[in-house]
């Protein structure tokens, strides 16, 4: 568990202080300043500074820069890695312009001097003003990113959904041509089949013709056939008759 800062009452608060007597001032400012609206812990050193911070949440962190063995320089580098968002604040006796600017530049939120410790509760209250309002912008930050990461999942969805549109449109397209094209080959049957029927009734009607006129040759083949066969008779029974005649004496 890290100390990441989250904004709640009372305030607590770590001091990194290895001289009890200025731990003791440091903390009856702060009781005098903000009441029981605080809860202070003072570590000494390095190790219970980094288990401090290892284990429990703090709003604040007031921390001296010189210490035996140790300094604010490593102290904030404990702060950054373990609990970047905390406020680190450097109250010291003594810290030079140049280490105090590298200080700033590192991370630190800002520096105090103990014999100035009047403006301890003006920077506490701005660092955590500056803390809440730089976790609402990581907050906010963290839900444009949702916000984005749906929008590029729905982006995604979309150009995914219009791919499978086009490719069904294309699907679409080759049916219709295949449609169309059937279509032409049944038209083209189609008028086939009336050709062809036309030649069939054309052929039917010349069948109907060609009957007609056997029938005609065959009625007058009957006729002719009929009047021979009449013929025969008439000139069968003349020649009896005849025979008959000039066989009967006279």
């Amino acid at each position: 568990m890290t100390c990441e800062n989250e904004k709640r009452y009372p305030l607590r608060i770590l001091s990194l202080e290895d001289s009890p007597m200025d731990a003791e001032l440091i903390k009856e400012y702060l009781l005098e300043n903000f009441g029981s609206e605080i809860q202070i812990k003072v570590v000494a050193n390095e190790a219970d500074f980094i288990s401090s911070i290892s284990k429990d949440k703090y709003d604040l962190i007031l921390a001296d820069f010189i210490l035996p063995g140790f300094n604010g320089f490593a102290a904030l580098a404990h702060a950054k890695s373990i609990c970047p968002s905390t406020p680190f604040l450097c109250v010291s006796g003594f810290i030079g312009e140049e280490a105090a600017v590298e200080l700033l530049k590192q991370g630190a939120t800002d520096y105090i001097l103990k014999d100035r410790l009047g403006r301890l509760k003006y920077s506490m209250e701005r660092a955590l003003k500056e803390s809440k309002e730089n976790e609402e912008k990581e907050k906010r930050a963290a839900e444009l990113l949702i916000a984005n990461k749906e929008l590029v999942f729905q982006n995604e969805e979309k150009e995914k959904r219009a791919s499978e549109l086009i490719l069904a449109n294309k699907e679409l397209a080759f049916q219709n041509e295949e449609k169309d094209k059937r279509a032409a080959e049944l038209a083209i049957a189609d008028k086939e089949l009336v050709f062809q029927t036309g030649e069939k009734a054309d052929r039917a009607a010349e069948l109907i013709i060609i009957i007609k006129e056997l029938t005609l040759k065959n009625e007058e083949i009957a006729r002719i056939n009929h009047n021979k066969f009449l013929a025969e008779i008439y000139n069968r029974n003349y020649f009896e008759k005849e025979k008959k005649r000039l066989d009967t004496p006279r």
